[in-house]
């Protein structure tokens, strides 16, 4: 097995490269200690033992198989002790598959088959995949994102009806995550009942005209375009504790523009682990509507992955802000790091977006606490030496004198005579 770098290994968060490359590493040594080329090495990565259900669906026949799996996993837990086996696993099946059009664009002719594909065979993402040669959570992604909702899906602004509709279609699908957490756990004191949002259910109740990303987004830039108490915030306030959410999020940002993190925010970072995220130039320099406006440009492209970005594009819609690709890029790979990367880029967005939203409403409750704190009394100067005036200047000038122990006098005006 390869050697294992103490440093470079940790249980949660985003993987460094260092870890990917450890991990690759890994199991090519499996492979080479045990004769196995390539395509076996895919299909031990993708076997699985356990249906959805949780039951074990090895047959008689596969428990070699069954046995060779558990091994490789735990070689491979025991070079990553910091990971969870879970983790690890998704980690080494995101890059060791079979699907050959894996991270690159969709093409229109593969919408049109996904779409046919799911008539035949509705929800049944592990049929599909094959015939995509894309795995089966990409495809039920593109189906929910873009291919469903078809020509009727909108890239265009949202208009006043559509966001009347999308606050009724928020509440309802809140009163039914309260109700069912209230049925379940008979009671929803310090419950949020967002972090259960059902956002495709919402994607339906607006009319399938957006999707459940641009659902998301959008309702995340309602809140902060709105006071929390605002009765057209669509009584968040009443079910929402943001700031609760924040802390459950384990927000670190930065306290304001161009501020370095707080010992608070490091102190909560330290606690969980982590490191406090340290922003990069264009990030710090970027208001919050550059943000949304950079973050709602990748939503209106095909992307699929952080890869497949067209930063030139995303440095075009963002007009004349005088940000670079580049800056786009290395912002926007600066908050996936803070919040950390999902297994689907569609999931990585949601957490960007939710990542921002905190730390807006952040820096709103230290802007009104601020603006709330009684006026600091002025101290009164000291009493000075006595003074002693100069007269006969006919320039005018400012003149300093010395009382009797040599201490610098006030400056004066001295008017000419």
């Amino acid at each position: 097995m390869a050697p294992r770098d103490e440093d470079t290994v940790k249980r949660t968060g985003p993987w460094s490269q260092e870890e990917v490359d450890l991990l690759n590493a890994q199991i090519t040594a499996y492979g080479e200690d045990n004769s196995m080329d390539r395509e076996q090495l895919v299909d031990l990565v993708q076997y699985k033992v356990t249906g959805k259900d949780g039951t074990d669906t090895t047959a008689e026949s596969d428990v070699g198989e069954k046995q060779k799996s558990h091994e490789f996993w735990a070689q491979l837990c025991a070079a990553l002790p910091e990971r969870t086996v879970t983790g690890i696993r998704r980690r080494a099946r995101r890059t060791w598959h079979h699907y050959a059009a894996r991270g690159a664009h969709w093409q229109a002719e593969e919408d049109d088959l996904l779409a046919l594909l799911y008539k035949e065979y509705p929800n049944k993402w592990t049929l599909i995949s094959p015939h995509l040669q894309r795995s089966p959570e990409d495809c039920r992604d593109r189906w929910r994102d873009y291919v469903r909702h078809g020509d009727a899906r909108k890239v265009s602004s949202w208009d006043d009806e559509e966001v009347e509709t999308l606050r009724q279609a928020v509440n309802e699908c809140i009163q039914l995550a309260l109700q069912k957490h209230k049925e379940e756990e008979g009671t929803n004191e310090n419950y949020n009942p967002t972090k259960d949002l059902n956002w495709e259910l919402v994607s339906e109740k607006v009319g399938g005209t957006r999707s459940r990303l641009q659902c998301f987004y959008k309702w995340k830039k309602l809140l902060l375009a709105n006071d929390a108490n605002d009765a057209n915030g669509a009584n968040i306030s009443d079910d929402i504790s943001d700031e609760a959410d924040a802390a459950d999020a384990g927000y670190v940002g930065e306290e304001a523009d161009g501020a370095k993190p707080s010992s608070v925010s490091i102190k909560r970072a330290s606690r969980q682990g982590r490191k406090p995220v340290k922003k990069s130039a264009p990030a710090l320099r970027m208001t919050f509507a550059h943000k949304c406006q950079l973050i709602d440009a990748i939503t209106r492209t095909d992307a699929n992955s952080i890869e497949e970005i067209p930063w030139s594009q995303i440095e075009a819609a963002l007009g004349d802000a005088g940000f670079t690709a580049l800056d786009c890029k290395q912002t926007f790979e600066s908050w996936v790091q803070a919040a950390g990367e999902r297994d689907q880029f569609n999931d990585t967005l949601e957490a960007v977006c939710d990542l921002l939203g905190k730390e807006e409403e952040q820096k709103e409750q230290k802007r009104k606490a601020s603006s709330d704190r009684p006026p600091k009394k002025r101290k009164r100067a000291p009493k000075t030496p006595a003074w002693i005036s100069v007269n006969g200047d006919s320039d005018g000038e400012e003149v300093r004198e010395t009382d009797e122990h040599g201490i610098a006098a006030k400056k004066e005006h001295v008017e000419s005579s």
